[in-house]
């Protein structure tokens, strides 16, 4: 394997994708037989799994975070403002999704998959915060925010 290519396999929090093949090339862009496919994916830069094993996967030139279930197909792209830039996404204990914004330095929380733990009238995706996101008191809060993010050297 191409060591500037990043390949999947088994053991991510339970997310389970049999593929040995890599996926997301060092332009950050899927290759072409990667098993899951999105126009959404325009600088993949963060990973986090949810309690029921989904994948968040947050999109830094489309400010899209996009929902891939365990057998890989997508279930949702959900698009915040464009200035937004999100990099870095991260899953609470009632599975809602936080998102961090490089280009708006703001937090978004959006309604995870389980929409329970949501105001009524949400589904997944749902932006929960302002539409123009939460801002921290000190700016430190988006700097300490973190998930998993492939490295460019794969």
């Amino acid at each position: 394997m191409d060591p500037g290519v990043l390949g999947a396999g088994t053991g991510v929090a339970g997310l389970a994708l049999e593929v040995t093949e890599p996926v997301i090339g060092p332009d950050f862009k899927p290759v072409a037989f990667s098993p899951i496919q999105s126009s959404s994916f325009k600088w993949p830069l963060g990973l986090a799994i949810d309690s029921k094993n989904n994948a968040w996967v947050t999109s830094y030139f489309s400010s899209a975070v996009t929902e891939i279930r365990p057998n890989g197909t997508v279930a949702g792209v959900y698009h915040l403002p464009k200035t937004v830039l999100p990099w870095s996404e991260a899953i609470d204990g009632s599975d809602r999704v936080w998102v961090a914004g490089f280009g708006t330095p703001r937090v978004w929380l959006l309604c995870g998959a389980d929409t329970a733990a949501c105001p009524p009238e949400s589904s997944t995706g749902t932006i929960l915060s302002p539409s123009w996101g939460s801002r921290a008191r000190h700016s430190s809060i988006s700097r300490r925010f973190r998930s998993t993010s492939p490295a460019t050297s794969g």
